[in-house]
């Protein structure tokens, strides 16, 4: 779907995977809950993800911002060990958001190697294109973008790559059922 930019497919993304990912009531909340739930992102993540966990009640306690290596990339052992031990804490592990070109520098998280984490711990995975995902349709970048394929959800702006003239984000969804039983 079209939204308002990047920011609210973000959200938008986040809301389906918070949804379909954990036993969530739209009657009682969180608060049905008897895990907490965390999602994860690299400290290079734009801050509408952190935005993003507080509207959709995880909270800024409930995201858990990994340190990224000397690439700027998600450091992957440490985000790994992070997860361990989250489930061992009886916390409830369910979405991991990679990034395609983040704000500060670019950065580009291996992704296949998230898609790999994701499926080893069961994790919703959204990717955060905003500012690179177009970049996919580059000869000089689908092949270290084609993972892209593999996410669950991304979130990406036409405005900056396509200079569209007035902002305008995107968000692809995988499962149009989970999409679709998280608005209806």
């Amino acid at each position: 779907i079209l939204l308002s930019g990047a920011s609210m497919a973000n959200t938008t993304a986040l809301t389906v995977a918070r949804n379909h990912m954990i036993a969530f009531s739209r009657k009682q909340g969180l608060q049905s809950l008897s895990l907490k739930p965390v999602m994860y992102c690299s400290t290079e993540t734009h801050s509408c993800v952190t935005k993003a966990a507080e509207v959709i009640g995880i909270g800024t306690d409930g995201l858990r911002k990994i340190p990224v290596n000397a690439d700027y990339k998600i450091n992957l052992e440490i985000l790994e060990q992070t997860i361990q031990d989250d489930i061992r804490k009886g916390y409830n592990p369910f979405c991991l958001v990679g990034n395609v070109g983040t704000v500060n520098t670019g950065a580009i998280d291996d992704l296949h190697s998230l898609r790999l984490i994701c499926t080893k711990y069961d994790l919703w995975f959204h990717i955060d294109g905003a500012f690179g995902a177009l970049a996919k349709l580059s000869d000089k970048y689908k092949t270290i973008l084609k993972p892209i394929e593999e996410a669950d959800s991304v979130a990406f702006d036409l405005h900056k790559w396509m200079y569209m003239p007035y902002e305008v984000g995107c968000v692809l969804i995988r499962d149009k059922e989970a999409h679709r039983n998280a608005f209806s």
